[in-house]
């Protein structure tokens, strides 16, 4: 039987994820997944364990929260998405549609 994990790819998350990521042991398969979708899987049964949003701990019936184990800061965290350009700013232009993420 292969324990199925769904995880997410983000830096934050490294410290939980690096080993299953990188060299996962027997019996265990690990798909990169959105946030959103490792909670889908959880919720429809494609996954035994997921990394989820703490919201979803409420939503979906029936999870077991593993203790000890998480993503947290002790106080508030900079904004991770900041960028820089090599460019001037007025000719950089966005994609039709996009909107910012914050």
């Amino acid at each position: 039987m292969t324990l199925r994990f769904s995880v997410v790819d983000f830096l934050n998350a490294r410290p939980l994820t690096w080993g299953l990521l990188h060299e996962p042991p027997p019996g265990v398969s690990v798909s990169r997944d959105a946030p959103s979708a490792c909670a889908t899987k959880l919720a429809s049964g494609e996954a035994d364990v997921g990394l989820i949003p703490s919201i979803e701990c409420q939503r979906i019936p029936g999870l077991s929260v593993v203790g000890g184990l998480g993503i947290a800061a002790s106080s508030e965290v900079p904004r991770a998405g900041k960028t820089t350009a090599s460019r001037p700013s007025s000719v950089i232009r966005s994609r039709p549609g996009a909107r910012p993420s914050w």
